[in-house]
């Protein structure tokens, strides 16, 4: 199973693959310029530029042909096109780390100074979250997605 994060050139992309399991097989993409060497060597991929009329259809092709079952968009442009494509991914089995279209909609960056924190059924999947029970829900989090919080508030983690 193999895992692709977005904004490959961004620091972001590599703080988020810090937190996710060291044995899981983490493809690094972006459709920004990536160096032909590092595409070459299989170390990143280029992803479709969401701007396309195609760029869901692409990124479905693209995630089905590296056998991706996880993608973590952190290019802002990425996020509206794929959560509205949420169940289309979902009948591949791809699961898409990227919360509802409301909570991207009204989500303002803050420049929150925190944790990296993902998001799988409403509770915590990654990272670390003070005086949080593993057992409990994450009220008003949403159902997935990856955010930055200081514990009393968050945002979307993102790499722009």
């Amino acid at each position: 199973m193999s895992i692709l994060i977005t904004a490959a050139n961004s620091a972001q992309a590599y703080q988020l693959k810090s937190i996710l399991a060291p044995e899981a097989d983490i493809l690094l993409g972006d459709y920004l310029e990536i160096p032909d060497l590092l595409v070459k060597s299989g170390k990143m991929i280029r992803t479709p530029k969401p701007e396309g009329n195609a760029f869901i259809h692409e990124m479905l092709a693209l995630c089905l042909d590296k056998g991706i079952h996880q993608l973590f968009a952190l290019r802002r442009a990425e996020l509206l096109p794929l959560a509205e494509a949420r169940q289309l991914f979902a009948e591949f089995d791809i699961t898409l780390y990227i919360p509802a279209r409301e909570i991207i909609t009204a989500d303002v960056a803050r420049g929150i100074d925190g944790r990296i924190v993902v998001i799988e059924n409403g509770r915590l999947l990654a990272g670390h979250i003070e005086d949080y029970a593993d057992d409990s829900a994450l009220p008003g989090w949403g159902d997935i997605g990856v955010f930055k919080t200081n514990n009393q508030e968050y945002t979307l983690f993102t790499a722009d």
